[in-house]
C-alpha cells in the first residue's frame, strides 16, 4: 500500500502518479496521524508521541528483530548505493519530509516532559 492506494504494477506507467501519491502521503501525514516518529530520533518521537496521545506513562516496550551484525549504509560500495537510492527516492523524499514536518510540531509543542527516557 502507497499513500492508502493499493499499488499495481500498472500504475507505474501512469504519468505522474509517483508526484500523486507522494502529495497524498504527505497530506496523510499533515492531517491524518495524531503523531508519528523518526527512527533516528527514537527517544525524542516517543516523548512527543507520548504527550500527544496524553498518555501518563510510557508504555512497555521490548525489542523484537534485532539483527546485531547488519551492515550500515557506510559499508555499501558506491554502485550499490546509487542503486538502493534510485530505486527508494520517492521514500527517502517522503522520509524528509517527515523529518522537517517533525522539527516543526516540535517547535511548535516546546515540550519538556520527563518521561524517564534518555534523550540522544
Amino acid at each position: 500500500m502507497i499513500a492508502g492506494f493499493w499499488w499495481d504494477n500498472w500504475m507505474a506507467n501512469v504519468p505522474g502518479i509517483e508526484k500523486m501519491l507522494r502529495r497524498v502521503a504527505e497530506s496523510n501525514l499533515r492531517t491524518r496521524y495524531v503523531a508519528f516518529g523518526i527512527q533516528e530520533r527514537f527517544h525524542e518521537s516517543i516523548k512527543h508521541i507520548v504527550h500527544d496521545f496524553g498518555w501518563k506513562c510510557l508504555p512497555t516496550r521490548e525489542r523484537h528483530k534485532v539483527t546485531h551484525d547488519r551492515i550500515g549504509m557506510s559499508d555499501l560500495d558506491s554502485d550499490t548505493l546509487e542503486v538502493l537510492i534510485d530505486g527508494h527516492q520517492a521514500d527517502i523524499d517522503l522520509y524528509r519530509y517527515a523529518e522537517r514536518l517533525f522539527d516543526t510540531r516540535v517547535r511548535e509543542t516546546r515540550l519538556d516532559v520527563d518521561i524517564g527516557l534518555p534523550m540522544k
